[in-house]
């Protein structure tokens, strides 16, 4: 388990979403918990029915 300050969450996205990859990301709202991250690999999200993990990029018409 991670955990990341509301300001660095801000900061710095890209490095809590990696961290929600291996666990769950606890968001700390002056020191206090605030929110949970968790990777939608994480406890089975992927065979939700529904829940596709890639989606098709949109064909740009120009």
């Amino acid at each position: 388990m991670h955990a990341v300050s509301v300001s660095g969450l801000k900061n710095n996205p890209a490095e809590a979403l990696r961290q929600s990859k291996q666990g769950m990301v606890v968001v700390l709202n002056r020191d206090h918990p605030d929110a949970v991250m968790m990777g939608l690999d994480q406890g089975g999200l992927l065979q939700a029915p529904g829940v596709r993990p890639h989606w098709p990029r949109p064909v740009p018409r120009w």
